[in-house]
């Protein structure tokens, strides 16, 4: 199953945003990001905030349940450990 850090890029990307304008859009939106900060959720080190996840979310057009939500980040996190 694909890691919620690669939804968010692959998502990110096909919409052809930057990191910058994402967290632009964030923080437009209520959920005070910067680029580094979206960075370090692509790259797995940082999961985002619960309200920073929907935000993402409806920015990105993907379900924030499934795709972002806390049971992906669970279902993630034990892919990783296995």
């Amino acid at each position: 199953m694909q890691q919620v850090n690669s939804k968010l890029r692959n998502a990110r990307m096909r919409l052809g945003l930057t990191v910058t304008q994402v967290a632009e859009q964030c923080t437009a939106r209520g959920a005070k990001v910067d680029s580094g900060q979206i960075s370090r959720y692509e790259r797995g080190i940082h999961a985002p905030e619960p309200r920073t996840r929907v935000v993402l979310a409806e920015i990105l057009g993907v379900d924030a349940a499934t795709d972002f939500g806390p049971g992906a980040l669970i279902e993630d996190e034990s892919e990783a450990a296995v």
